[in-house]
């Protein structure tokens, strides 16, 4: 990827193009601004230049390693393998063979240093600007709930009718269809010349609007592009931010415990949306990083799940920015960071799309702590007087428990018959359940299935496994037990089973 292309997949406008080298004229991911901010995308051999130029820029410039080490919070490594420069790793064209020592089931106990991170800080945007995002968002809004279209298909991918309320989605439907255009001087953005020497409007595309707001006020706008869109213009272009938005992490929930991690704002709110058990923070990127303020508060939270899009491989395997990714965020949290995948799709937009409820999946990733006042949909309450937490739901509908091995909290198809028994779903290949102390596991119906969960790190059963451990008679009292050999021997397979001894 060059310059521009890591550019453009942060969600940024390129600008305006000048001269014969085709530079561009934009706002700088660190500092802002409107066009201070050059691209040459054929400068170094087409890897890319860019430049914060001007009186009030920063200063930062370089290549595309340069860039994702500035922007992206990135290693040297990781930089060159995501711009495809692996020839700047000194990696030999024939290596010889790797004659390395097996790593120990467990690791001892000792002290890793990990090299501190040091976030990024943001400044807010000015009351003015804010002012007009609010109105935007406002009449963006009212749009959206009269468009059925857009509303079902947010449905699907875990953003309901409330979610889209309480969030002020919206759709920005432009003038006449077109994109709209505004006077830059009225949202208190600095005037702009275009190539004839005219001031520049601020342009505002037709889109899903996606607002981010911080104690009530409009803080930053994003404009989804549909493809209809894109054909017409800047095909590449799918996510749109407002200049002069605050460009900080998202971060939904600021004052619940746990928080799960995400790419995607569409999915950040998809999952703060399902339960108040857990926030969310989007990073845009697999590699991306909190700024200050998010950091902050993750550092504070009792339980961090990652959730970052489930990229594989053609091997079949996690790819290694994925592992990558994973590794910095356990190295940063350690004593509270899990990884938490979807157990279908890559995101929890996908995963709600085929059917699972994130509400089920996020309380089964947290602690009995966390959740034993939770209510079956996972929303928080008091506890019966019972003492007893609740039956789970899936779509609204009791889920039946499996007796000997914890309740089944079924995620991605199935719901129950008029009689409260549960109906089974011939095309789900996962179920999720947990152990009594809540501590949760997969079932897989099928090998594919059990493979693919074996690599995504999980711990997972086959079908004949359970049933193995049935006829054995081993109990609920050894589900625990079972759990921690799992995760020490990943992979492991049961193949015969008697009952466990104290």
């Amino acid at each position: 990827m060059n310059v521009l292309e890591l550019y453009l997949e942060g969600g940024f406008n390129p600008g305006r193009t000048l001269g014969r080298k085709r530079e561009h004229h934009c706002a700088c991911p660190a500092c802002g601004g409107f066009d201070r901010f050059r691209i040459w995308p054929e400068d170094n051999n087409g890897a890319g230049a860019y430049n914060c130029m001007g009186g009030s820029g920063c200063g930062l410039k370089g290549d595309n390693i340069q860039y994702c080490r500035d922007f992206l919070g990135m290693d040297f490594r990781a930089a060159a393998e995501k711009c495809g420069r692996r020839d700047l790793l000194g990696q030999d064209n024939n290596p010889r063979p790797s004659y390395r020592k097996p790593k120990p089931l467990c690791s001892p106990n000792r002290s890793v240093a990990v090299a501190p991170f040091v976030p990024t800080a943001y400044d807010l945007p000015p009351g003015q600007w804010t002012a007009k995002a609010n109105e935007l968002v406002d009449k963006c809004h009212l749009d959206l709930l009269a468009y059925p279209k857009a509303m079902a298909w947010l449905a699907k991918r875990g953003v309901d009718r409330a979610a889209v309320i309480r969030y002020r989605l919206g759709w920005n439907s432009g003038n006449g269809g077109k994109p709209s255009y505004k006077s830059r001087a009225d949202w208190g953005l600095p005037l702009v010349a275009n190539d004839s020497g005219k001031n520049k409007p601020l342009w505002i595309p037709v889109g899903l609007v996606i607002p981010y707001s911080i104690d009530r006020q409009v803080v930053r706008i994003r404009i989804r592009r549909p493809a209809a869109e894109r054909a017409k213009a800047i095909e590449n272009l799918k996510y749109y931010v407002l200049p002069g938005s605050y460009m900080g992490t998202m971060l939904l929930g600021p004052d619940r415990e746990a928080h799960v991690i995400v790419e995607a704002e569409l999915d950040a709110i998809a999952c703060a949306a399902a339960t108040d058990l857990a926030g969310a923070v989007s990073v845009m990127t697999i590699e991306g990083k909190p700024d200050a303020d998010v950091l902050a508060v993750l550092r504070k939270a009792r339980v961090i799940l990652g959730a970052l899009d489930f990229e594989i491989g053609e091997d079949g395997a996690m790819t290694k920015v994925g592992k990558r990714a994973g590794q910095w965020w356990r190295d940063q949290f350690a004593d509270t960071y899990r990884r938490w995948p979807v157990p279908e799709g890559k995101d929890p937009g996908e995963a709600a799309e085929a059917g699972v409820d994130l509400a089920i999946w996020i309380k089964l990733g947290l602690p009995p702590v966390l959740t034993l006042d939770a209510g079956p949909d996972g929303s928080a309450r008091k506890k019966e007087a019972s003492g007893q937490s609740g039956d789970f739901h899936s779509g609204g509908e009791e889920m039946a428990a499996l007796k000997e091995h914890g309740e089944d909290r079924r995620v991605a198809e199935g719901g129950a018959s008029e009689e409260g028994q549960t109906e089974q779903a011939g095309n789900s290949d996962i179920l999720v359940a947990a152990t009594s102390s809540g501590r949760a596991f997969m079932v897989a119906r099928t090998r594919a299935a059990w493979v693919k969960a074996v690599q995504a790190g999980q711990t997972v059963f086959s079908a004949g496994e359970v049933q193995r451990l049935k006829i054995g008679g081993v109990g609920p009292a050894d589900a625990d037990r079972l759990l921690d050999i799992k995760e020490i021997f990943p992979g492991s397979y049961v193949s015969a089973a008697r009952e466990m001894g104290n």
